[in-house]
């Protein structure tokens, strides 16, 4: 994800049910990324004082705002939280291997399919458009506008395979693929 694409997201966190607006605050590593699995909505970091020493938890925003009867998910304490979310890092980056190469098989299949399909939708396109204009043209009708849209369709299929070579590009270098 791009910075400036990261920063929007911060920015504009709907959530909930009603999808209301929170703010974003970077103070904890699991702000704005942590969500309730009834309510959708997010997680917020709070504490509670148990006989005299602060204890940290992590509750569901709409439990907090509008109690039990909306939300049904409990609190998660801190330490049960950060165990569960190092343990599940712990296992992908064991399994590592297997998994970049389910992520590349899986990245492959999505842009050969993608590029296929955007190639031969085209193509299709301009069939069609060019039996349009033999008909056009043997009629002797004005088929200028008819030419220039394939004009600019076909200009769109040349960025598109430009823009499809360049991410194939990227790729290859990134992952190492030929």
């Amino acid at each position: 994800m791009q910075a400036q694409e990261e920063i929007y997201r911060r920015s504009n966190i709907y959530t909930g049910e009603g999808k209301n607006k929170r703010i974003y605050s970077s103070k904890y590593a699991l702000s704005a990324i942590t969500f309730c699995g009834d309510c959708g909505d997010i997680y917020r970091r709070v504490y509670w004082n148990i006989h005299g020493r602060k204890e940290f938890f992590w509750r569901c925003v709409t439990r907090i705002e509008q109690g039990p009867e909306v939300c049904k998910n409990r609190t998660v304490k801190e330490d049960e939280l950060y165990g569960a979310v190092m343990t599940a890092i712990n296992k992908l980056l064991a399994g590592g291997n297997n998994m970049i190469k389910t992520l590349e098989e899986n990245i492959h299949a999505v842009i050969g399919e993608t590029t296929e399909y955007q190639i031969s939708e085209i193509n299709n396109s301009l069939e069609e458009k060019q039996k349009e204009l033999i008909k056009l043209a043997n009629k002797g009708q004005d088929y200028d506008h008819l030419a220039d849209e394939m004009d600019r369709q076909q200009f769109c299929s040349l960025y598109w395979l430009k823009h499809i070579i360049n991410r194939k590009k990227i790729l290859n270098q990134n992952f190492g693929w030929r």
